[in-house]
């Protein structure tokens, strides 16, 4: 049984105010009901602008997104984790949750921390938790809204990589069991290689797909070949020991 479109974007054209060229044109592609999509490419091309747009909190561009089946900004709220986690830093973790789901409470919010990682720290403030910490709180209150799309702008950036593989094992496992549709960005092939079943790149001004593969993997093994070839796709290198 065929599943149905999560997110389909059909973009004609965007531009940033004041600016003489297109960011995108003509930038069409669809994602299926759980789907896990890693969006690839050089900084600048328009990657983190992209998630915006189907988050639905940019709507200047010409064209349709439309996310279940309706516009981005009339659609339920999506998930969105940000590259800075974005915590209020005078609430504590579980008040944070509830600072942007107030139905959630703070029972939810402690079984969502503890599915984190972080049963302990509920009523902890973000200044004395560290930055993967954080992460995992950001990623907890994007859960909190109850999303059938999870939107990740580099979640594991300014991380150091031997910490990322546990956060990686957090996403892998929130996959398995909420089964969003979810939309990864992240500049590492081992994040795409390890969470994603589709891999798209862009690239140029204005930005195209130059590639959009499908990858059979099981997120359970390190699949060496696969994340080499992103690593190739990504112009970079994949760590030695993976």
């Amino acid at each position: 049984m065929a599943k149905s479109i999560a997110v389909s974007v059909q973009v004609q054209a965007k531009r940033f105010l004041g600016a003489t060229g297109l960011l995108f044109d003509k930038l069409e592609f669809e994602l299926a009901e759980g789907d896990v999509l890693a969006l690839i490419g050089p900084s600048g091309v328009g990657k983190s602008t992209l998630l915006r747009m189907i988050a639905g909190l940019d709507c200047s561009y010409e064209g349709d997104i439309l996310v279940h089946g309706q516009p981005a900004a009339n659609a339920p709220t999506p998930g969105f984790v940000f590259q800075d986690p974005r915590l209020l830093p005078w609430l504590d973790a579980v008040a944070n949750i509830r600072a942007v789901s107030p139905t959630t409470t703070d029972a939810e919010a402690i079984e969502l921390l503890a599915g984190m990682g972080l049963a302990g720290y509920e009523r902890t403030l973000p200044g004395n938790l560290s930055g993967g910490m954080q992460r995992r709180v950001a990623l907890a209150r994007a859960l909190a809204v109850g999303p059938r799309l999870l939107i990740l702008d580099e979640p594991f950036v300014s991380i150091d990589r031997k910490l990322v593989r546990g956060l990686q094992d957090v996403v892998a496992g929130i996959i398995e069991r909420h089964r969003p549709t979810l939309i990864l960005v992240s500049h590492e092939p081992q994040d795409a290689a390890c969470l994603a079943d589709r891999v798209i790149q862009l690239d140029g001004r204005p930005a195209q797909i130059i590639s959009d593969d499908r990858i059979e993997i099981s997120r359970s093994v390190r699949n060496r070949d696969v994340i080499l070839r992103i690593a190739d796709q990504l112009g970079g290198e994949a760590e030695a020991n993976w």
